[in-house]
Parts: structure tokens; sequence; C-alpha cells
């Protein structure tokens, strides 16, 4: 045998392919018909190999072009790092790889039409991988590893190591066997009887991430070893995402260490509801958070007697739901810490909260409030504050009716319900909310702007109402 590695190879592969047609010409129709979706010795059969030396892999193309001699075996290398590029660019450009990939062959409509570019696309993917093996030590196996591709008129194969390191017709004598083990398997498998499992059947649900984000507990910190590959935050195993649950009018609600609030149920309008209640509540408790919108909800499906989490739909655009994974959860740079017992109370008091259904929309309209004003949305914000400074006007009123026997007007206004209040507000109260009823006139009537001073004063007011309010609630 030659001592040139690239005079190796090509004897090894002219050993595997002629010992492979040989054992191929002794198979029955059926076993052949089988070997042939592994790998296709029928001539005329090509063999190039791109061979980069460190680490040592080797990106192998098979074809059958009817215009290329049979057993054409071309070996490209072993390359070192330095020159494999360029190397392999001249072997590409080879007038023989300028020709068409079959439609049938290319992965999506963005592949690339020629040969000569797929491979390229390969190729380069193989040198980023083996950038990436520079500090790693690759274990040898007594396995060939292989990342294959087929195409319609061949295949190209990866080969994590050297194909030498490997006894020709032992492994011509393994793809039989095991083709041989998967036609039997078939056949058992066509005796049996099929038994049809009945699918399993999952609840829907809605949730969304706290925002902006939270670690309930303690935020984990990347260690020595993960700064070294470039990890400068922690992150949140799947199998280390504790939960706790609070039940919301007969409706479960977990949050996860991470962030994420589930509502299991799927009326998407109560789900809503219900996640703005706890983002209200936790400002309430000095925990800034952001309105949820119906853009950011998260489809969740659950199972119903764990309780567990099964899968989501959902945008990733939406900026509440970039951290959602399958895996693991990246801390975010800007995450807060709270303590569970914090997270805690403050679900549980949402949760009374909610059980006030006048209060409960109050709140939720201050925090959609809060939100549209940092967003710059001031008309928007100021008819939410609005909304509550009415709604408190309207309480008051029907109070001081009851409990006074006023004759005041039978279908009151916001003018005529604060003229009937004038004695019971206090100057500055009755002088603020009849300034701001004029800004309200004003825009829904003469199409006026609202300007971000006046969106704050309604907000300056309406939140006396709510934290008064909160306090008499939640206590």
């Amino acid at each position: 045998m030659s001592s040139n590695p690239s005079e190796q190879l090509k004897e090894w592969y002219i050993v595997f392919l002629t010992f492979l047609r040989d054992e191929y010409s002794r198979l029955s129709e059926k076993e052949k018909r089988q070997i042939i979706l592994n790998y296709d010795c029928r001539p005329p059969l090509q063999v190039e190999v791109f061979w980069l030396a460190n680490p040592n892999w080797q990106f192998i193309v098979t074809t059958h072009f009817e215009d290329r001699p049979d057993l054409e075996i071309v070996i490209n290398g072993p390359y070192s790092s330095t020159v494999f590029q360029k190397k392999v660019e001249e072997a590409i450009n080879n007038p023989k790889w300028n020709r068409p990939l079959s439609k049938k062959s290319q992965l999506s409509t963005e592949s690339p039409e020629l040969y000569s570019e797929f491979i390229a696309g390969r190729l380069h993917r193989l040198i980023e991988s083996a950038k990436n093996m520079m500090f790693v030590d690759f274990p040898d196996s007594n396995r060939i590893m292989i990342e294959s591709i087929r195409l319609e008129n061949g295949l190209t194969e990866h080969v994590f190591g050297d194909v030498r390191r490997f006894d020709p017709k032992l492994q011509v004598k393994k793809m039989i066997k095991e083709m041989q083990e998967q036609i039997e398997h078939h056949k058992k498998m066509q005796k049996q009887p099929i038994q049809k499992e009945k699918p399993q059947e999952y609840q829907k649900g809605f949730g969304t991430y706290f925002l902006p984000p939270i670690v309930v507990g303690d935020i984990p910190k990347p260690s020595v070893t993960d700064r070294l590959h470039g990890v400068t935050r922690g992150r949140i195993s799947t199998w280390d995402k504790k939960e706790f649950t609070v039940t919301f009018k007969k409706t479960s609600v977990i949050i996860r260490n991470d962030g994420f609030i589930g509502v299991y149920t799927s009326n998407k309008i109560l789900a809503i509801d219900i996640l703005n209640t706890i983002m209200a509540t936790s400002e309430m408790e000095n925990l800034t958070s952001v309105a949820v919108r119906e853009n950011d909800l998260v489809e969740i499906d659950y199972d119903k007697e764990t309780q567990n989490i099964t899968g989501y739909t959902y945008d990733q655009n939406i900026e509440r739901n970039s951290s959602i994974s399958s895996t693991d959860t990246m801390v975010s740079a800007d995450a807060r810490e709270v303590d569970q017992s914090k997270m805690e109370q403050i679900m549980e008091k949402a949760s009374i909260v909610f059980e006030d259904h006048d209060f409960s929309i109050d709140i939720r309209n201050y925090v959609e409030m809060l939100s549209h004003l940092k967003d710059s949305e001031y008309p928007q914000a100021f008819l939410k504050g609005w909304a509550v400074i009415e709604h408190y006007v309207l309480q008051k009123w029907n109070h001081e009716t009851r409990t006074l026997s006023k004759n005041n007007s039978k279908y009151p206004t916001v003018d005529s319900m604060l003229k009937d209040l004038k004695t019971v507000l206090s100057s500055n109260h009755y002088n603020i909310f009849m300034s701001l009823k004029k800004v309200r006139n004003e825009h829904l009537h003469k199409n006026q702007s609202i300007t971000k001073k006046q969106a704050q004063n309604c907000l300056d007011a309406s939140r006396k109402i709510i934290i008064e309010k909160y306090h008499e609630v939640s206590s």
C-alpha cells in the first residue's frame, strides 16, 4: 500500500466499492432495493473527497454522472487549514461541477442551482464548524460519524474523522447486516396489528412573560467555565423552572421563576384581564410592569392532570416572547431579582383584587395608562386615566344619592354628577376633575390633541384614586 495518505484513501474506496458491488450482486431484489436507499453503488459512480487535515475531517461527494468515468476517485487533500479554502475553491471551480442541481435535490426555494454552489455552501459550513472545534478534543470512535444529505443523483457526507481507520470490507458487511435487519423488522411490523393510540389531549391556555423581565428567586450567575466560553449571563434550565400556582376565580394561574405567567383558560379576554390585574398589582407593590396586549399572548398547551406546560405557539418578534425556549432561558441583562415570598404576596393580592369586579377594571385601566404614557401614546393614556376618574365620580355620586337621599339627576352625565358633588368633593379635586373633563371634551368633540403634561395630570389624579382603593381592597 502507498505511504501517501491521498493514495491510501483512493485505494480504500476502490476496495470498498469493489467489495460492495460484489456483495450487492448476491443480494435478492428486495435487498438490492433496500441497500440502494442507503448507498447506491451502481455504475457509473464517482467519489470526490475534500480533506481537511486539522481537525481530520472529510467531506465526500458521491455522484452518478453519465458523462464521467465509473470509479473515478478524486482526493483533494489532506490540506492544512491555512490552504484548505484556496485548494477546495480550485477544485469546485472544475467545469464538471458547473451543472444544474435537480429541483428535487434543492432543499428549499433559496437553495443554490448548481452543484458547485451547493458544494461551496456545504464546505463553508464544514470550515465554520472546524473553527469551533479548535479547542475541543474530538473523541475517536469505533463508528463512522457522518452527517449526510441525499441528492437525486448522489450523496454528500461529512465524515468526522478519517475513513481509512475502518476496514472497508467490514463496513460493507455492517451495511448489509443493518439492511437485512431493517427488512426483518419491517416484516415483523407488518404482521403485528396496528394499534391506534389515542392522541394525547392537551388543554389550551394563554401566557406571557413579565415585563420588564424578572427572575423569581436568585438570578443564576455564569460560572467561570461559562465566562471562558463567552457566556456572560446565567441560564435557567428547563428542569429548574420552578413555579407556584394561584387561583383567580377558579382559574389556575402559574408563575415560573423565569418570569413566565400561564393562565389556564381558553378564554383570551379572561386571560388578558387576569394578566393585567397581576401587572397592575405589581405596580402597586413597587414592581414596575408593562400592561399585556393581545399580541403579547403566547398560546400554551398544558396537561390537565400534571398542570405542566407542554407546548407554545407564539411570535418571537414580540419583545415579551423572546425568552421562550424549550430547553433553557437565558436571563435577560436587565432582569430584576424578586424574592419568591414577595412574588407570592403579589399574586395573592392580585387574586383578591380580581374578585372586586369594578376595581379590577379600574386598576387594569391604570396599568394600561402607564404603558401608553411610556410609549408616548398620550391620547390613549389620557382616556384610560379618565375612565378611572369617571368611574370614581359615578360611584361617589351613587353613594351620595343613596345615603343622603338627594334629589339628584335621574339620568346623570359627568357634568351633572360633578355639579351635584361640588360641595362633597374638595375644591382641589373638583377643579382638577373639571379641568380634565374640559381636556377630554375638547379631544373627543373638537379633535384637540392631548399633550404629555395633560396625560401626566390625568395619571396623577387617577393614581390617587387607585392607591386609596387598592389599600382598602387588598388589605
